[in-house]
């Protein structure tokens, strides 16, 4: 029988791994779209915007690397490494998506790939989120990874939790409309 932390710490990194591997895959698809988003956020100067939106992208990178190297060789540093670093790029993330909507600016914030909707509360709460569960990761302590037995359900249920928290303003969306069906004689 395992103990929880290394059972913890295999689905946060199977967690964190999964929404940042898509936020990265999103971003390099439409590097340029990316580019036009940071720059509409009004955040930071225009003559910094290439430079932050790299750097976002470099960052992403960075931990995607560090938690799919960490389940390779199973290494705890890694793994450490991948956790802090994502944590880091979600509080920037978290914070720019709370003043945009302090500021009530009307702009999406491509996390996951260019859409036309504009940044809500889902977003943050998201970010709130994806963050705790990196935090439990961390508290998980030094656990590198586990044997190959017994960690399949446990990556299937870490993917299916990082689709269902990336895609939380639909879920609830979804679940706040009655539903109602209409039987054809």
């Amino acid at each position: 029988m395992y103990s929880w932390e290394p059972l913890l710490a295999f689905f946060n990194n199977i967690f964190l791994l999964t929404i940042l591997a898509a936020s990265l895959f999103s971003k390099l698809r439409g590097v340029g779209a990316f580019v036009q988003t940071v720059e509409s956020f009004a955040i930071v100067p225009k003559r910094f915007t290439n430079a932050s939106s790299y750097a976002t992208i470099g960052i992403e990178l960075v931990a995607v690397i560090c938690l799919a190297g960490a389940l390779i060789v199973s290494s705890a540093a890694l793994r450490l490494a991948g956790l802090w670093s994502g944590l880091a790029i979600l509080i920037v993330y978290t914070g720019v998506l709370t003043v945009l909507r302090i500021r009530r600016r009307r702009v999406s914030c491509h996390c996951f790939g260019a859409n036309q909707e504009s940044i809500s509360g889902y977003d943050i709460i998201r970010n709130f989120l994806i963050m705790a569960g990196t935090v439990a990761g961390l508290l998980a302590g030094q656990s590198a990874g586990l044997p190959l037995e017994g960690t399949l359900p446990i990556g299937v249920a870490a993917v299916a939790t990082a689709l269902i928290t990336i895609n939380i303003g639909d879920v609830v969306e979804i679940t706040r409309k009655p539903m109602t069906i209409e039987w054809e004689a």
